[in-house]
């Protein structure tokens, strides 16, 4: 890659999400959406909604079970007030 073409590249970025099937606490306002790597169906709490609208197209969703743990991190803004509004998943 030259250098012109690392000027305009878009860094990317990876939203972090636990499967849906795996979740014992569920957020009111969350929706579900698809892990990038392996198609799983994951929980989008607000926070997270929030990372996707920012880095429209530049963001992948990855599954708690894909993701590279040893990878630097960081946590979306307002995860700490989106858990406090989670309550316990309705048994099935």
């Amino acid at each position: 890659m030259t250098w012109w073409q690392r000027l305009f590249a878009r860094r990317r970025y990876t939203l972090l999400c636990m499967r849906l099937e795996e979740m014992l606490r569920v957020h009111p306002e969350q929706i579900t959406g698809a892990c990038s790597s392996c198609g799983e169906m994951v929980g989008i709490y607000p926070s997270g909604q929030r990372a996707l609208a920012q880095y429209r197209g530049r963001i992948d969703i990855v599954c708690n079970h894909c993701s590279d743990p040893s990878a630097p991190s960081i946590s979306a803004p307002g995860v700490l007030d989106d858990l406090g509004q989670s309550r316990w998943r309705p048994k099935r």
